[in-house]
Formats: C-alpha cells, structure tokens, sequence
C-alpha cells in the first residue's frame, strides 16, 4: 500500500522530497527529528486529499568553541 503522506522541505533550492509516511502523526514526528540548521520550512502533503501543512524549521543555534 503507498503511504498518503509526502514530508518536502522547502529552501533555497525549492522544493525537496523528503520521504513518505503512514499517517500525520509520524510525518510530524520525523519532523521533528530531522536537522533543522537551514533556513526554509517543511511541509506534509496528504496525497489523498490535496491539503498541505507547513511547518517552520526551528534553527538550531550552532555552538562555538
């Protein structure tokens, strides 16, 4: 069976596919998880429906030493 939902990052170079998922809650959950260092945002796309949710990336403060 496909997995309806599509993760995309959108930034500098526009659009890039992420990967597919199963269901919202995991699409949010990898979100969360993947590096957010570079600007530009994300967004899940339900293949079923056409709706989208966009998310912000929330940059990580890099540590100098």
């Amino acid at each position: 069976m496909k997995q309806p939902f599509d993760i995309f990052w959108f930034g500098e170079t526009g659009r890039n596919w992420i990967e597919a998922v199963d269901t919202l809650e995991i699409a949010k959950a990898h979100i969360e998880k993947l590096p957010q260092v570079f600007s530009g945002s994300y967004a899940v796309l339900d293949q079923r429906t056409g709706n989208r949710i966009s998310f912000a990336a929330k940059i990580q403060a890099s540590a100098t030493k």
